[in-house]
């Protein structure tokens, strides 16, 4: 035998409970807790928000959001975390860093990108110099861009590195982001799936390494959705309507590394005017103007239930999103369900 046996290292009951009796007398005196979102509905759902040591896997169809949640989650993880000693790390391997910190200002400012990059007119001396505000707040922020792709195991063995050199002496918790899964890069011959499921297994050791040395970590990973959702059948049945695990691309090894899946689903991209079962409307109208309404669905939730539906407010225009207020969402199903048109919405002043 050409290497030596190695022995994995074990813990006895007592040792395992003690760990778990202290990992909730700190939630009790709040000296650790999950990270909370803006999303107060998805936060209870998730235990307060994500939780220490986990992945959550995010998906989405082609510009329906899934970049735009990952960054409404790393945006609000600092104006809603205060207190949390935090480091993130953004592998940007879709679009380049630059237009990462542009989404953030757009969402922050209201300013459409179109506005914000001069495409019609240019900005005003005074215009730009009002913008100072927001990229001097980012540039504050304790975040590094990673942008050339590379392996899951050169990823993985960057974020322990990572870890191990900026954040274990200070406790602090390491915040990393992957856009998008099909980007890694991997060996000759190696198939997309096979990528994927090397990328996963391998967070999640990172995940457990980190963890057993006491540290943190939470990783936000983007991934595609395969054609299952358009085929035919899905659109004409209700009962088919709602995306589940099987509808992402490496579906296998997400669904069994991930702790938590959210996917952001408009259905009226799929020509859906009436969503699942219980008729959900898929458009709304508020001034006179018809937006398409996306829905986040926790298709996974390994620390509570899963197959939730939230109705989110379509911020898109501005990389942004926010849940809708319950009442609202209940008035404008009642209408859509009492008379089969697109319901008509009071202008929100606070969103639009």
């Amino acid at each position: 035998m050409s290497e030596p046996i190695s022995f994995m290292n074990k813990l006895s009951s007592e040792e395992v409970v003690a760990q778990s009796k202290e990992y909730t007398r700190k939630r009790m005196t709040g000296e650790i807790g999950s990270l909370k979102t803006k999303f107060g509905r998805l936060n209870k759902a998730l235990l307060g928000g994500l939780e220490h040591n986990t992945i959550t896997t995010i998906s989405a169809l082609s510009g329906a959001g899934k970049s735009t949640i990952s960054k409404c989650f790393r945006d609000s993880f600092v104006t809603e975390n205060p207190k949390v000693k935090f480091k993130q790390y953004v592998f940007n391997f879709e679009m380049s860093s630059h237009s990462q910190i542009a989404r953030s200002v757009v969402s922050a400012s209201q300013m459409s990108l179109n506005k914000l990059y001069s495409v019609d007119e240019p900005l005003t001396p005074q215009q730009f110099k009002n913008l100072d505000k927001y990229y001097d707040e980012l540039a504050t922020r304790d975040i590094d861009f990673i942008d050339v792709p590379s392996t899951p195991e050169s990823i993985v063995r960057s974020l322990v590195h990572y870890w191990e050199t900026e954040c274990k002496a200070d406790n602090i918790t390491m915040i990393y982001e992957l856009d998008h899964t099909l980007l890694v890069k991997g060996v000759q011959g190696q198939s997309e799936r096979s990528k994927i499921d090397s990328l996963m297994y391998l967070l999640v050791e990172a995940k457990k390494y980190i963890a057993s040395q006491g540290g943190n970590s939470i990783g936000l990973v983007l991934c595609q959705m395969n054609r299952e959702i358009r085929k035919t059948e899905r659109v004409q049945n209700a009962d088919m309507h709602r995306p589940g695990t099987e509808c992402l691309f490496g579906a296998s090894s997400i669904e069994q590394c991930s702790d938590y899946i959210i996917i952001s689903h408009i259905p009226a991209k799929l020509g859906i005017e009436s969503y699942t079962t219980d008729g959900l409307p898929t458009k709304m109208m508020i001034d006179g103007e018809v937006l398409q309404i996306p829905y986040f669905e926790l298709v996974k939730n390994r620390s509570g239930a899963p197959d939730l539906t939230f109705p989110m407010w379509n911020k898109l225009a501005f990389f942004d999103f926010d849940e809708m207020e319950v009442e609202v969402f209940k008035e404008m199903y009642t209408s859509f369900r009492d008379t089969g048109q697109i319901p008509v919405v009071k202008k929100q002043k606070q969103l639009f």
